[in-house]
């Protein structure tokens, strides 16, 4: 059996639904944005649940079978950690500031004069 003839979407017709150029608020007034034209297309949530192969009130069927012929269509859920930064980078970032520098500058200074002026 065709995967693309269980679920008549792919992957790529799915990630038309996210594309920064398909959400974002049309220029012109009384336009919709690009992805609630193609959810439209599809029926919205009714017709998209058929092109998916599951049902509105109890969702996918959830059986090996099925999570695994789904997984082959759309690929795995799975969410880009974000990079962290070391501690150090974080650290040289705060220094690129010209007010930092001269705060930096200032408060040397004043150490230097405060320390000749205690003897």
């Amino acid at each position: 059996m065709n995967n693309k003839s269980i679920f008549r979407l792919t992957n790529n017709d799915l990630q038309m639904f996210f594309l920064k150029r398909n959400i974002k608020k049309p220029d012109n007034h009384g336009e919709s944005r690009i992805s609630l034209n193609i959810l439209k297309e599809c029926g919205y949530n009714k017709g998209l649940s058929l092109l998916l192969n599951s049902d509105m009130q109890t969702g996918i069927i959830g059986d090996a079978k099925d999570i695994k012929r789904r997984q082959t269509v759309f690929g795995k859920h799975t969410i880009a950690l974000p990079k962290i930064q070391s501690f150090f980078t974080l650290l040289s970032r705060n220094f690129e500031d010209q007010n930092v520098i001269f705060l930096i500058w200032a408060a040397t200074v004043y150490l230097v004069f405060s320390m000749f002026s205690m003897s």
